[in-house]
């Protein structure tokens, strides 16, 4: 089945919002099956599903930021996908596969930080909040890396050699060696 509904008033950088119907299907499963209490479960449920939307947003954010037209994030039990108009050129396509890793990290890195400094993990409701937003979304950052079709890491490794060989470019220009010579005082 692929049914998707739409949240309605939610659009994010210019992106509609659907939930496929596996999104309250696995909410409901983690609710039921829940062995602490009823707000630990929705927190849970809220950091895990707000992780997938945060790498969704990370995308339509640098699409955005491309110039180019948002059209969907589409979330589901396990992944998500966000929709945007035919890149121009590829090193657009590589800068927005960045996104969802960047948007990531962003939230990721503090929260393990924090946790390491002050142990918020151990404290109600952050501890689910920790572990899901933080320590999980880096596995999932590792793992979306893997430069295999499907994943970001597909898209995104190829504007590394980009990057650096405009930077060598830039840095090693005849222009720039001929300004940088130094002259012997006699």
């Amino acid at each position: 089945m692929n049914h998707y509904t739409r949240i309605s008033g939610l659009r994010i950088f210019g992106a509609r919002v659907y939930a496929h119907w596996s999104v309250l299907v696995a909410g409901l499963f983690v609710l039921i099956k829940s062995s602490g209490t009823v707000v630990m479960a929705l927190v849970s449920i809220a950091a895990y599903f707000g992780m997938i939307l945060l790498h969704e947003a990370g995308h339509a954010y640098f699409a955005k930021r491309q110039r180019l037209d948002r059209i969907s994030i589409k979330l589901s039990a396990v992944h998500g996908v966000c929709t945007f108009e035919e890149p121009e050129y590829a090193e657009q396509d590589y800068v927005v596969a960045w996104g969802g890793i960047f948007a990531q990290l962003v939230v990721a890195v503090p929260l393990v930080v924090a946790n390491a400094i002050f142990g918020l993990g151990n404290v109600d409701p952050f501890g689910p909040i920790i572990a899901i937003l933080g320590y999980y979304s880096l596995l999932i950052v590792a793992f979306n890396l893997i430069p295999a079709p499907g994943l970001d890491g597909a898209k995104a490794w190829p504007l590394v050699p980009l990057l650096w060989r405009r930077w060598r470019a830039k840095t090693f220009s005849p222009a720039k060696r001929r300004r940088g010579k130094m002259r012997a005082l006699k």
